[in-house]
């Protein structure tokens, strides 16, 4: 048997006669004359990195001695199989032993290389009688959307997850299908894919203390409001259930996750109980993925210990007497591991980004397993079971393109920076945000605040879930899950506070003084601005207004932290000070991706990047840098593919701006130019906060002279970029 990672590795132990838990006798598989057989049998568990060649890097383990021949190979992989010529071969997780295809991922495309390889020789060796794929998803993950997974051919038996959920062997997930917030164009709840809305705001490099957006707060309070009462009802069974019920969250990167933890242990979150430290883990999931590979020699040794305990842990949550029982709630970035086998998951939440089938499968099954195999005697079936999910926008059940359907691809052009022309570079600090020194006591001009526009519309207080059967919600079985409960408990002088501390951790080292009275101050600035005209609270006018309004201004509280705080920097004197991506202080053309477009595009070569992308007919102003009618000019490019972003506030949200081109003159002076033709409100936020950069880089001195203009009409072009 082959397994992708020591976690599926070591589940699969149950498979072997001699392991005292073994599912034969567990679940009566097999009859006595059966297990006497499988008594005789040899059976190997082994990962797929133990079908490496020898001579090359994987494992602990690297030896120099040549080609090894089949024969020897078999040898070594199979050293308790002697001279058996009559071997079959389990496969699992076989969605990743293939041949592999040029649209896989490289690490993908290396891990089915070196496993269906590995077979191969096995089989030119000695003959394998079968080999037998087993997989709950089987398609290869090409990173397309759902249309663009192909399954394998070779499929002969089918039992899908609709099939598993029908009949009872795995829990029905429940989603969020309807809320009371302002409905999108698609009518689905906010929370049933929630990365979209804030994906701005969490793919950035934050720190811990960060706030999260409003509604990742709202989902983890509604959700985990639900995980309590799960809690308390398994608390009052009997008996009692021995292990917590558990929520995982799924995030996109490591700051995401470490923001959530912090939110969750600093009592951020109207759910004390998940930020329980004994219940609450945090995936380290890159080192966890090399020990899964036998790589842990690539971890630092105090760390390898380290991660092994966190990886027992994780392994055993939900389990009585192991290191996991405790464990209420796992945060982990982009997967959890294949074959994870808690059965006590209740609530899931998906922080990502979901561009396939596979994802949301994977992320959605690493919550079905039942808690219970026990049989109902008036029904003769197992009792349903479910798990909770926000935020993964998953449908079964992916779909084989007809023959006949696949249609003609339109040609596309490389995109890419040609590094011949190194003098024509174009260099920016990558500025993760703009610090200012503030004055130990706060003078604000209230008047150069701008208005922040609140509404019960915002953000959901009720959600309604409905089970997946089939691949299709069932609106008939529709349960609520209301806030309103937890909002009245998180009462209005617990959320000045908290907003106050928040806005102190926004601050930092950059207000010098006593904490206490810094934050006592603050609460008399959150007190001012909610009686104040700046803030508009659009509730409708009936009893009950007064507990709608805190209602709003709980959901909305990171918005008003947001607001307060960008309004509070705005107002210090000081000079402002950079702080720069640490891992990435510099960016530049050079350095920009290889991209592929099938739109339009033209060749340029006053640009390090190879071509433009004609979007719209306001490209003639980006061919008209080509020619030399612009005194001092030396090069541009256009800000697509390129990463030169810039951090704005707009009502409380972090967004991210990206200005349309850059321009580099004589004497190291770059231009950031916006092409606009109609301008919105949120537009000047964006180039406020574009001005706000360019003061602070021309402040630090180190990145030449930098200007920000607008071009509202291409005939005007020159008389802007002079």
């Amino acid at each position: 048997m082959v397994a992708p990672g020591l976690t599926v590795k070591d589940r699969l132990q149950v498979l072997l006669p001699e392991n005292k838990d073994n599912f034969y006798q567990s679940f009566i598989l097999v009859d006595s004359a059966m297990w006497q057989d499988l008594l005789q049998a040899k059976i190997a568990v082994t990962n797929w990195h133990n079908l490496a060649p020898i001579n090359e890097n994987y494992g602990p383990k690297v030896m120099k001695k040549g080609p090894e021949s089949d024969e020897a190979f078999v040898r070594r992989v199979l050293s308790d199989f002697g001279n058996a010529n009559n071997i079959l071969i389990i496969n699992d997780e076989a969605h990743h032993c293939h041949r592999p295809s040029q649209d896989e991922e490289k690490s993908e495309k290396e891990k089915a290389t070196i496993w269906i390889s590995g077979i191969d020789r096995i089989h030119n060796a000695r003959g394998v009688l079968k080999a037998y794929d087993l997989t709950a998803t089987p398609f290869k993950p090409t990173g397309k959307n759902n249309q663009g997974e192909q399954l394998f051919t070779w499929i002969v038996s089918d039992f899908g997850l609709n099939d598993a959920i029908e009949s009872g062997l795995v829990k029905t997930p429940k989603v969020a299908v309807r809320d009371d917030s302002t409905i999108g164009a698609d009518f689905k709840s906010k929370l049933f894919h929630i990365y979209p809305e804030v994906k701005e705001d969490l793919n950035r490099r934050a720190e811990p203390h960060e706030g999260l957006p409003d509604l990742v707060k709202n989902a983890v309070n509604i959700l985990g409001g639900d995980w309590l009462k799960e809690k308390e009802k398994w608390g009052k069974q009997n008996p009692p259930r021995e292990t917590p019920p558990v929520m995982i969250m799924i995030c996109n990167r490591t700051e995401t996750a470490a923001r959530l933890e912090y939110s969750f242990v600093n009592g951020y979150f109207a759910i004390d109980e998940l930020g329980d430290k004994k219940g609450l883990i945090r995936i380290d999931q890159d080192a966890l993925d090399k020990i899964e590979a036998d790589e842990e020699e690539k971890l630092d040794k105090s760390k390898q210990d380290l991660v092994k305990m966190e990886r027992d842990k994780f392994n055993t949550v939900g389990k009585k007497d192991r290191a996991g029982e405790s464990v209420q709630c796992v945060i982990g970035v982009n997967m959890l591991s294949e074959g994870w086998d808690a059965r006590t998951v209740t609530h899931i939440l998906g922080l990502r980004a979901f561009t396939s089938q596979l994802l949301c499968e994977q992320v959605i099954g690493r919550g079905l397993r039942r808690i219970s195999y026990d049989v109902n005697e008036e029904t003769g079936r197992y009792d349903a079971e479910y798990v909770t999910v926000f935020g993964v926008p998953f449908t079964f059940l992916p779909v084989e393109q007809e023959e006949g359907t696949t249609k003609t691809e339109k040609p596309k052009t490389k995109i890419e920076p040609i590094q011949e022309r190194k003098d024509l570079k174009i260099e920016w600090p990558h500025v993760l945000r703009v610090e200012y020194k503030l004055n130990y006591f706060l003078d604000l001009d209230w008047e150069r605040l701008e208005k922040l526009t609140l509404s019960p519309e915002d953000a959901p207080t009720i959600v309604e879930v409905a089970p997946v059967i089939d691949g299709k919600p069932k609106f008939d079985q529709l349960t609520e899950i209301d806030l309103n409960k937890l909002a009245e408990e998180h009462r209005l002088q617990k959320i000045k506070l908290q907003s106050a501390v928040r806005l102190h951790e926004q601050f930092g080292k950059n207000w010098e003084g006593d904490p206490g009275s810094h934050i006592s101050q603050l609460m008399q600035i959150y007190d001012e601005f909610l009686i104040s005209s700046k803030l508009d609270i659009k509730v409708p006018i009936f009893a009950g207004t007064e507990k709608l309004k805190n209602i709003v201004i709980a959901l909305n509280s990171q918005k008003i932290v947001n607001h307060i705080g960008n309004f509070i920097r705005s107002s210090s004197k000081e000079a402002p000070a950079l702080i720069l991506d640490p891992v990435r202080p510099v960016r530049s053309t050079a350095t920009a991706m290889m991209w592929w477009t099938s739109k339009p595009t033209q060749p340029v070569k006053k640009s390090q990047i190879s071509h433009i992308v004609i979007d719209s007919g306001w490209e003639k102003v980006g061919l008209e840098f080509e020619r030399n009618r612009i005194p001092g000019l030396i090069s541009w490019v256009k800000n697509d593919h390129l990463g030169f972003e810039i951090f704005y506030l707009w009502q409380g949200q972090i967004k991210t701006y990206y200005p349309d081109y850059i321009i580099k003159f004589e004497n190291n002076r770059h231009l950031i130019l916006e092409i606009k033709g109609q301008i919105t409100e949120q537009d000047k936020a964006k180039w406020q906060a574009a001005k706000e950069w360019v003061n602070a880089v021309n402040a630090n001195g180190s990145f030449g002279t930098w200007e920000f203009k607008v071009l509202d009409d291409p005939k005007n072009l020159f008389e802007v970029v002079k």
